[in-house]
C-alpha cells in the first residue's frame, strides 16, 4: 500500500509540474514581444558570464587533457625572500632538481621539463615552426601517458653525457605536419641545427601540461636550447635553468612532510648560485596558474573581467525584473481572477517563477552561442600566444551556464511573483482600476537606482581601463619600438667552422650594412630586447651587499652602437670603445642596478668582477636608463651591458642584428640587408 501511495504522489507531482510548464509556455506565447526582449536581455548577461567562465575554467580549473589522475600531480615552487619583495618561482636548474630528487627518492615519482619554446624545423627564409619542449625520460610515465604509435624515449636515450637525438610528436602536430602517416616514424626533424629522429606519437588528447601546447618533446639532455659553455656541461651550469619540477604523490606520502624535505634540499650549499638559507619549497597544483606564485597580468585581467561580467548579469537581471513587474501589472486582473477562483498564492508564485525560469533557459541557449564566439574573442585578446586545443564549452561551462540561468530565472521571477501574491483582489477586480500601488513603485524605483549605480561603476571602470591603455602606449619602455627591426642569421645544418666565425664576419660587415638605403643605424646584440638575457656564473661587485641581496648578474652583450640604435638613453658616461679583445674590460649598468648597489653614490669608475673574486676588474663606464627586460609592465630590474667583442668571460657572440630605420622604409631596408647577408 505504501508503494502505491508513493507512486501516486510522484505521478501527481509530475502532473502539477507539467501543468505549470504548459501554462507558463502558453502565457509567454501570448506576449511574444515582451518574451523576446526578456530572452535577449538575459542572453546578454548570461552569455558574457559563460564566455568569461570558459576562459577562467581553462586558466584555473581544467587540468591538462590526457593526464592520468591529475589531482595526484604536484609542481614544486621555491620561495625567495628578497629585500624589496618576496615571491615564489617555479624555475630550477638541474643541480637543484637533482638535490630534491635524491632526498625524495622512494617517496614520489619525479620529472623535469622545460616549457614549450617555438623553434623552426625547416629551411628557407620563413621555415615552419613548432613548440619544442624538452623533458626527462620520466616525464610521460609520471603523467601516465601512453604513446599512440611508436614509443617514448628511455633513460638511456636521456643520459646526461650521451643523449640520443630522438623526438616524440604530439598527435595534433603529427596530423598537421605528416597527415597522420605512420611512416613518419624514423624520419628526421632539425631543431637548432640538430637532426632528431621521430620515434613516437603522443595520444590524441595530450599536448603537455601548460596552456601553450607542445608540438614535440625531446630528451632533456639533447635539447637544442641547453647550451652553456663548452667547458661546463649544461647540468652543472646554473645559467641553464628555468626547468619545471613535477612529481606524482604516492598513496603513503604526506605533502606537508615532502615540502619540508624539499626545503632542506633547496638550502644545500653548492647548488644553483649558492646557498640560500631562506629558500622554501612549496607544492602547487599541476595547473600552473593555481600555484603559490604571483598571478600573471593576463590572469589578473581575466579575474577582473569576471567581476565585470557578474555586474553585467546583475544589471540584466534588474532589467528583466522591471519588465516582469510591468508584465505582472498588466496581468493583475488575470491574477486576481485566478486567486478568486481558488488558486493558492503559493501555486501562483510557482507559476510566475516557472515562467521566468523558462525565459532564462531559452536565453541560455542563445547565450551559449554567444559564449562560444565571445570566449574565442576573449582568448584572442587576452592570451593570444596560447594554443587552445579544446572546445571552450567544456561540460563545466555548460553546467555553469545552466546553473546561472536557473538562478537568474528564479531570482528575476521571485520579485514580481511575490508582488503579485500580495494583490488586493477588491481593487484589482474593480473596473477602471489603474494603479498598482505604492509598494510596486518603490520596488521599480529601487531597481532603477541599482541599475544606474552599477552602470556608473562599469563606465568608470571602462574609462580607467582606457586610460591605462593610453598610459601604456605612452610608456617609455627604453626602446624606439616603432623604428626597430631584428634579424638573426641561422644555418640549416650544423657547421661548427662557419658558426665560430659568424660573429666576427657580421661585425666586419657593419659599415656595409649601415650604407643600405633606409638603414639609419646598425647594432649587434647577443639577445634582442624582450627575448632573453644571460647570467654570469660569478658576480662580485665593488659594493656592500650585506644589507640586501645583490642583484642577479643579468647581462646582454652589445656592440658600441647599441644604445644609439635602440634609443636606450645613457644617463651619464659613454658607450663602449671599439678596441676589441685584449683591451681593458668595461661594463655599462642600468639605473636600477646603480640605485640597488650604489645608492646616493656615483657608480662610474666602480669595479665589477666576474666568475671569481680575484678576476680582472670590469670598470663601469656609464649608466643607462632602465629599459624593460621581458614585459611592458614589470618591476625595474638590475641589468648590465657588456661589449660583445671584449667580454670579461667567454664570448656569447652575435645573436641578433638591430636595425634602426624609418617605419616607411623598413621593408626596403630589410630586403637590402637580406640580399647582403646572402652574398
Amino acid at each position: 500500500i505504501d508503494d502505491r501511495v508513493a507512486r501516486r504522489r510522484q505521478r501527481d507531482l509530475f502532473d502539477v509540474v507539467r501543468q505549470d510548464f504548459t501554462y507558463a509556455a502558453r502565457s509567454l506565447r501570448r506576449t511574444p514581444g515582451v518574451s523576446i526582449t526578456i530572452i535577449l536581455t538575459l542572453a546578454l548577461g548570461l552569455g558574457v558570464n559563460a564566455a568569461m567562465f570558459s576562459l577562467l575554467d581553462v586558466l584555473f580549473l581544467r587540468p591538462p587533457a590526457g593526464v592520468a589522475s591529475p589531482d595526484e600531480i604536484r609542481r614544486l615552487w621555491s620561495f625567495h625572500n628578497f629585500r624589496d619583495a618576496a615571491q615564489f618561482w617555479p624555475g630550477f636548474d638541474y643541480s637543484r632538481y637533482n638535490a630534491v630528487r635524491q632526498t625524495l627518492a622512494g617517496r614520489a615519482q619525479m620529472t623535469l621539463y622545460r616549457m614549450p619554446e617555438k623553434m623552426a624545423y625547416g629551411t628557407g627564409e620563413n621555415p615552419p615552426a613548432a613548440n619544442v619542449s624538452s623533458a626527462s625520460a620520466s616525464y610521460f610515465s609520471v603523467l601516465g601517458v601512453k604513446p599512440a604509435i611508436g614509443r617514448f624515449y628511455t633513460e638511456e636515450e636521456d643520459a646526461l653525457d650521451n643523449a640520443a637525438n630522438v623526438v616524440v610528436l604530439s598527435y595534433a602536430f603529427w596530423k598537421r605536419a605528416f597527415d597522420g602517416d605512420q611512416s613518419a616514424l624514423g624520419r628526421r626533424l632539425v631543431f637548432g641545427k640538430k637532426p632528431y629522429t621521430i620515434i613516437g606519437v603522443a595520444p590524441a588528447r595530450f599536448s603537455g601540461v601548460d596552456l601553450d601546447a607542445a608540438d614535440v618533446w625531446v630528451p632533456l639532455s639533447s635539447a637544442p636550447g641547453n647550451g652553456g659553455r663548452p667547458s661546463t656541461p649544461w647540468y652543472r651550469n646554473p645559467s641553464v635553468n628555468g626547468f619545471q619540477i613535477m612529481f606524482r604523490l604516492l598513496p603513503s606520502t604526506r605533502p606537508a612532510e615532502l615540502e619540508q624535505i624539499a626545503t632542506a634540499a633547496l638550502r644545500q650549499p653548492g647548488i644553483g648560485y649558492g646557498q640560500d638559507t631562506s629558500a622554501i619549497g612549496r607544492f602547487g597544483s599541476i595547473i600552473r596558474a593555481r600555484g603559490p606564485g604571483l598571478i600573471s597580468g593576463e590572469m589578473q585581467v581575466a579575474e577582473r573581467l569576471g567581476g565585470v561580467a557578474i555586474i553585467v548579469l546583475i544589471i540584466a537581471c534588474a532589467n528583466v525584473v522591471n519588465l516582469l513587474l510591468a508584465r505582472a501589472f498588466r496581468r493583475r486582473r488575470e491574477i486576481a481572477v485566478r486567486l478568486a477562483l481558488g488558486i493558492s498564492r503559493a501555486r501562483l508564485v510557482r507559476l510566475l517563477v516557472t515562467e521566468s525560469v523558462l525565459l532564462a533557459v531559452a536565453a541560455m541557449v542563445a547565450a551559449l552561442a554567444a559564449a562560444s564566439w565571445g570566449g574565442t574573442l576573449l582568448r584572442t585578446l587576452l592570451l593570444p600566444d596560447i594554443a587552445w586545443a579544446e572546445n571552450p564549452l567544456h561540460w563545466r561551462v555548460l553546467f555553469f551556464g545552466l546553473l546561472a540561468a536557473l538562478l537568474a530565472g528564479a531570482v528575476t521571477g521571485l520579485v514580481p511573483a511575490l508582488q503579485a501574491r500580495s494583490t488586493d483582489l477588491t481593487n484589482a477586480l474593480k473596473a477602471g482600476s489603474r494603479e498598482s500601488g505604492g509598494h510596486r513603485s518603490r520596488i521599480r524605483s529601487f531597481l532603477v537606482v541599482c541599475q544606474a549605480a552599477l552602470s556608473v561603476v562599469l563606465l568608470v571602470g571602462a574609462a580607467l581601463f582606457l586610460r591605462s591603455l593610453s598610459n601604456i602606449h605612452a610608456l617609455d619602455v627604453g626602446y624606439a619600438v616603432n623604428r626597430l627591426a631584428f634579424v638573426s642569421v641561422n644555418y640549416p645544418t650544423s657547421d661548427s667552422v662557419r658558426e665560430r666565425t659568424t660573429s666576427a664576419r657580421l661585425l666586419q660587415l657593419e659599415p656595409r650594412m649601415a650604407s643600405i638605403p633606409g638603414v639609419e643605424r646598425i647594432a649587434f646584440t647577443s639577445m634582442r630586447p624582450m627575448r632573453g638575457f644571460g647570467f654570469a656564473d660569478g658576480f662580485f661587485p665593488d659594493a656592500d651587499t650585506i644589507g640586501h641581496r645583490k642583484p642577479a648578474p643579468i647581462f646582454t652583450a652589445v656592440s658600441p652602437s647599441f644604445f644609439e640604435a635602440t634609443g636606450t638613453k645613457l644617463l651619464r658616461g659613454h658607450t663602449f670603445s671599439a678596441h676589441g679583445a685584449g683591451s681593458p674590460f668595461t661594463v655599462i649598468i642600468n639605473d636600477a642596478m646603480a640605485k640597488a648597489l650604489w645608492p646616493n653614490q656615483e657608480p662610474i669608475g666602480r669595479c665589477i668582477r666576474f666568475e671569481r673574486p680575484d678576476a680582472p676588474c670590469a670598470t663601469i663606464i656609464a649608466v643607462s636608463q632602465t629599459a624593460i627586460l621581458t614585459r611592458v609592465i614589470e618591476e625595474p630590474s638590475p641589468h648590465m651591458y657588456l661589449p660583445i667583442d671584449n667580454m670579461p668571460f667567454s664570448s656569447w657572440g652575435v645573436g641578433d642584428i638591430v636595425i634602426r630605420t624609418d617605419p616607411s622604409r623598413m621593408t626596403s631596408a630589410l630586403n637590402g640587408l637580406r640580399g647582403l647577408l646572402r652574398t
